[in-house]
């Protein structure tokens, strides 16, 4: 057997780990270059007994490369090498030493791998990475910033219009507005007041037909423009209700206007006896005009008027004939009895638009008494024709206008038409003067055969 001094042990172990170098010294104090590796553990080599003669100077101990998957790093060509570790004849409380030295070294550099590897991973971003991480970052910042000017503005908008939609809020007062416009024509026309009733009636359907916020109130209105549906629907309902006031605030009207033109006809039939001649004739064609048209004196027929006023119309007649006494007591107080008696006789005929037979009598009784003055009952009779066909000539031009305004429908031309007719015959047929009889026919010429 050979001597211990000379005997040479090699271990070879697996999976160890290559550790830092560690300056180790020896018993005198000179420091060793090599590495010192941890010693093999007791059940792969004996520990040397310091009492047997063997030599334990020179042990080599061969580390296989380390593993793919361990998470040390790859040792490198002098370590992979065996590595020589002299041993003398140390004691086991430095082989145990050595071995707790490796262990720490191995866990150290296990950690320090962990450590190093996602950092190293993390500061190696590419050229794009940096440049989107930068856009990702921009585009952050503008979000939050819009949010916040978002937040300031719906904090202003609740401040100022107390959070309520302004569109709403505009809708709601127009809405309002015209209830109250509606309850100011009905207590205008329940006051005698017909001239404000009017100006709340066109006020308030000017507003509701120009508010697109309530569908401008009809019956189906626009879903996209109004603000509310329940508020449209009652804008048109409020519109309907209006404009059915409509036919009672003309009534209220007619009714004021009536009631002022006879009180001005009345209050000048109190001065006809005193009243002259040319006054007497203006009141007695302005009451022959109130009997044709009691709201608008001097406008066309108005039968719907006539129909409403018939009391008034029934009570002007009769002021028609105290002027017609008033002009006889006139004429006979400038005549004698023969002109008293023509006056009886001429009156009635004059009445009846029988002026040539008037004129006639007139001739008769001159022939007879030569010596009465018939020249002012003969001028009443002139004037009296006079003025019966200037009456005549603007009731034939209405009756025109109807007849040949493009919008008059059949039925109103044709009765247009007729009574035109009618009119123009009766003077044809009794007024018996041919100047009268000749435009006459003239005149019912332009409403056909």
């Amino acid at each position: 057997m050979a001597p211990r001094s000379t005997r040479q042990s090699t271990i070879r172990r697996k999976g160890a780990l290559q550790t830092p170098a560690k300056d180790t010294k020896d018993e005198k104090g000179v420091k060793d270059d090599k590495a010192v590796l941890p010693a093999a553990p007791a059940a792969d080599v004996p520990a040397a007994d310091p009492h047997d003669g063997r030599a334990t100077d020179n042990i080599e101990v061969e580390l296989p490369p380390a593993s793919e998957n361990s998470a040390a790093p790859a040792a490198s060509a002098d370590s992979a090498a065996p590595v020589p570790v002299q041993s003398d004849t140390k004691s086991d409380s430095s082989v145990a030493e050595g071995r707790a030295s490796g262990r720490s070294g191995r866990r150290s550099t296990r950690r320090s791998s962990q450590r190093s590897g996602p950092i190293s991973a993390r500061r190696q971003l590419t050229p794009e990475q940096q440049a989107a991480r930068k856009a990702a970052i921009r585009t952050g910042a503008l979000i939050v910033g819009g949010a916040f000017l978002a937040l300031v503005l719906v904090f202003v908008a609740v401040k100022l219009l107390g959070g309520r939609n302004p569109r709403l809020v505009l809708a709601e007062a127009v809405l309002h507005d015209s209830q109250e416009k509606l309850d100011q024509i009905r207590r205008g026309i329940d006051t005698g007041n017909p001239d404000q009733a009017r100006e709340r009636y066109l006020t308030a359907l000017k507003a509701l037909a120009g508010c697109k916020e309530l569908g401008n109130a009809v019956q189906t209105p626009n879903r996209e423009q109004v603000v509310d549906l329940k508020l449209a629907l009652r804008a048109y309902e409020l519109r309907v209700e209006i404009e059915k006031l409509d036919p009672e605030i003309t009534k209220a009207s007619n009714i004021q206007r009536v009631q002022t033109n006879f009180e001005a006809l009345t209050g000048r039939l109190a001065k006809l006896s005193v009243m002259p001649d040319a006054d007497l004739d203006k009141l007695d064609k302005d009451l022959q005009a109130f009997c044709e048209n009691p709201v608008e004196i001097g406008g066309a027929r108005n039968d719907q008027a006539l129909a409403d006023f018939k009391d008034k119309i029934t009570e002007t007649k009769r002021f028609v004939g105290k002027v017609a006494d008033e002009r006889a007591r006139r004429l006979a107080k400038v005549t004698t009895d023969q002109v008293t008696e023509a006056t009886s006789l001429v009156y009635p005929l004059v009445q009846l638009e029988k002026y040539q037979e008037a004129e006639a009598v007139i001739d008769e009784r001159a022939r007879k008494f030569p010596q009465a003055d018939f020249a002012a009952l003969r001028d009443y009779v002139v004037k009296a024709a006079e003025k019966a066909w200037e009456t005549v000539e603007k009731r034939i031009a209405n009756y025109r206008s109807d007849y040949t305004a493009a919008g008059s429908s059949n039925s109103v031309r044709a009765a247009a038409r007729q009574a035109a007719i009618e009119r123009l015959d009766a003077v044809i047929a009794t007024w018996g003067k041919e100047s009268f009889i000749t435009k006459a026919k003239d005149l019912k010429a332009q409403f056909g055969p």
